[in-house]
């Protein structure tokens, strides 16, 4: 017995793989039943039929294949079930001031948590009353994300839609009056699978807000563009301050949109992840320090990119929030910088070497791998490096090389040798940086080959030379000790005629 068709997650087995028939021809034993098991996975959809085929073949004629095959299609029942949330802890109810006459917005949202596309119906109830849907004293309506006002929307399985409430303040309510809304929704045909959001206006002629901006911003104040490699994790500060016009502490609330499935985003204060509301202090006070970690997920690759938004909110007015951009882009980049630490000409003494210091550095966002490479030694010259023949630099870290050029014996005069070195990624040659050095091969001088260094010879050059005034004033001063001597014997002389 065998069986195709069955899509992943599915699996289809025999109670018994294998049976016994008698010949069509015997009195019985000729047909036998066999169970078939299907197991459906948790997230099978009702309205997508699957067909999975049977067929049977014997064991003793296998190269005739399938004997019997049938067909037949298996329906998964229907699930309706919904869950409707808000940006606060189950249990808590949303608060929100505004003054007379103005909108206030809750937003929420619904998600399909049956197996089966629904149509989900909402309506606005007065939360006071909990046994019933009685319409509140205030005006109220629902609209999506676009502005339009809506009273029910289609949701397929596993998916979720974002709504608000929204609820205007009466034009008669007085300071710090408050009334609490209910936004119930069911499915439609289905009454009994109800969930809600609980909301609470509270009036208020203060405005409350919040804002959040980069610590570290650059050329655009609101954006940051990043490229990270698949892997990554990526943080930096942002600042939280309260920017609302009352004399009051406030609750704020961090959020955020954009990549979803491929980032995860991470707000934390002194070490400690924030999920929920915080206090953000007076008008007055300090801003707040935040730290974002951005976790690429295994699903990012190589040239995924999107708009991530960074969201503060004043938890009194939650929807409308202050938002800053991250630009990012999934990508490995393999840029490195290379520094000659010494000249980048110099001179060597045949018979001896000469070295070139290189300091390299990983100025990607990946660790990577890297390989030194050398142009051909010309006319007898041997050039090499000290580095295996590849090695691996974490993004930051830096690296010596150390080159070596040695000339050929039997220089005359002076050899000039140009070469190249080239430092370049593995996984990406044309990232790599050419340097061009210069070796000169010279003759030795005297000094040399008697294995004195160049201050050395310099002295003894010095030294020879002061030997040689030395002996060169001796001469002039007998010299003119002889003349003295002439001259004192010649005026003798003329004394005694």
């Amino acid at each position: 017995m065998g069986q195709s068709g069955a899509p992943n997650g599915w699996s289809v087995s025999f109670a018994s793989s294998s049976l016994t028939l008698n010949s069509r021809h015997a009195n019985s034993g000729s047909s036998q039943s066999v169970e078939v098991q299907v197991a459906v996975p948790a997230d099978a959809r009702a309205d997508q039929d699957v067909e999975v085929t049977i067929s049977a073949s014997s064991s003793l004629a296998s190269s005739l294949g399938p004997l019997a095959v049938e067909t037949f299609r298996v329906s998964v029942a229907q699930i309706h079930e919904l869950t409707v949330s808000t940006s606060v802890s189950d249990g808590e109810i949303m608060t929100q001031t505004g003054s007379a006459g103005e909108i206030v917005r809750f937003p929420f949202s619904i998600r399909n948590d049956g197996n089966i596309q629904d149509n989900y119906l909402f309506e606005a109830c007065d939360d006071g009353v909990k046994t019933d849907c009685i319409s509140p004293s205030w005006n109220t309506r629902f609209v999506d994300t676009q502005g339009n006002q809506i009273s029910q929307v289609l949701i397929d399985p596993g998916q979720s839609a974002s709504l608000e409430m929204q609820v205007t303040v009466d034009a008669g309510a007085f300071e710090f009056e408050e009334e609490e809304f209910r936004a119930q929704v069911y499915i439609q045909g289905n009454s009994n699978k109800i969930d809600s959001a609980s909301f609470r206006v509270r009036v208020s002629n203060y405005d409350y807000s919040a804002s959040i901006a980069f610590a570290d911003p650059g050329d655009d104040p609101d954006a940051l563009d990043l490229a990270l490699a698949p892997g990554m994790d990526y943080s930096f500060d942002v600042l939280v301050s309260n920017t609302g016009n009352s004399s009051f502490e406030d609750e704020g609330l961090l959020s955020f949109s954009g990549m979803e499935g491929l980032v995860e985003v991470i707000f934390t204060s002194n070490g400690t992840e924030i999920d929920g509301p915080f206090v953000m202090g007076s008008p007055s006070s300090q801003p707040l320090p935040f730290t974002v970690t951005l976790r690429l997920l295994p699903a990012a690759e190589d040239g995924d990119y999107g708009t991530l938004t960074l969201n503060a909110a004043s938890m009194n007015d939650a929807a409308n929030p202050n938002s800053i951009r991250v630009l990012l882009s999934i990508a490995t980049v393999y840029d490195i910088d290379v520094q000659v630490l010494t000249e980048t000409t110099q001179e060597v003494n045949i018979g001896s070497s000469v070295q070139f210091e290189l300091n390299v550095t990983n100025i990607g966002n990946s660790r990577a791998e890297y390989t030194v490479n050398l142009s051909d030694g010309l006319r007898g010259w041997t050039l090499s490096h000290d580095m295996d023949d590849t090695f691996f630099l974490d993004s930051g870290d830096s690296q010596i090389i150390l080159i070596k050029a040695s000339p050929p014996i039997g220089i005359v005069g002076e050899d000039r040798h140009p070469f190249v070195v080239r430092v370049e990624p593995i996984k990406s040659p044309l990232d790599g940086i050419p340097l061009d050095l210069v070796a000169i091969g010279i003759e030795p001088t005297w000094g040399d080959k008697l294995g004195l260094t160049e201050s050395q010879e310099n002295y003894v050059q010095m030294g020879g030379l002061g030997l040689i005034v030395i002996v060169l004033l001796g001469f002039i001063l007998r010299a003119s000790a002889q003349n003295r001597r002439m001259q004192a014997d010649f005026e003798s002389l003329e004394h005694e005629d």
